[in-house]
């Protein structure tokens, strides 16, 4: 699986978190996966939409009397082959995989990963439960937010919008790893004006890394 950040850019990300916990007593973890699964059913709906295709034109030449030597069995056989390979390379293609796979299936997908990597994270071992994840999916190009009960008792669902779609705007941009230092800004900045503000004796209860797999 190939590395998206650099180590200077998971120091500098490092620092952003650091820099945003002086803030506020909340725990900031940020986490990043290549993506949350395979997908291979969209590269199936990609390979079987081809597939079917190709038997729609061998129909409509069979009903214009239109085979010539080249299409008999053999060959249309081949044809069809061709057709549903082709059709898998296709929806190996990122683009073509979110298609196939859809929205909902995506949202799903990395939801379920974000809730993986919450618990592998021990984001809810902080003394208050005051920890945050930013989990972010770069395939799919989907982030989650997800804190805590000591945070969803200050800060709303809606309020993480603006940090969401900070790192996904970095995404597109090819600038992630400002993106996401962008967002870890704004994440304690919000944490700290939701009435989590750094109190006197605060430790780091969560190591500050961002962890990429």
């Amino acid at each position: 699986m190939r590395k998206i950040l650099s180590e200077e850019e998971k120091i500098k990300i490092q620092k952003a978190v650091e820099e945003a916990e002086k803030q506020t007593s909340g725990e900031i973890v940020p986490y990043l996966v290549n993506q949350s699964d395979m997908y291979l059913e969209a590269i199936f709906k990609s390979a079987l939409l081809f597939n079917q295709i190709i038997l729609l034109i061998l129909y409509i030449f069979a009903k214009l009397n239109q085979f010539s030597d080249f299409l008999e069995i053999q060959n249309a056989i081949l044809l069809v082959f061709i057709g549903t390979f082709v059709g898998a390379f296709v929806g190996y293609i990122p683009f073509f995989r979110r298609f196939f796979a859809g929205k909902s299936t995506l949202h799903y997908r990395v939801q379920q990963k974000a809730w993986e990597a919450f618990v592998e994270r021990e984001v809810f071992k902080t003394k208050d439960r005051i920890g945050v994840l930013i989990f972010i999916s770069f395939f799919e190009r989907i982030v989650y937010v997800l804190g805590d009960s000591g945070i969803n008792q200050k800060v709303k669902k809606e309020d993480w919008m603006d940090i969401v779609q900070t790192i996904i705007q970095g995404i597109k941009t090819n600038q992630l790893s400002d993106g996401i230092i962008q967002a870890i800004y704004k994440c304690g900045e919000l944490l700290k004006n939701s009435g989590l503000a750094i109190q006197k004796g605060d430790v780091n209860e969560i190591s500050n890394e961002i962890i990429e797999k």
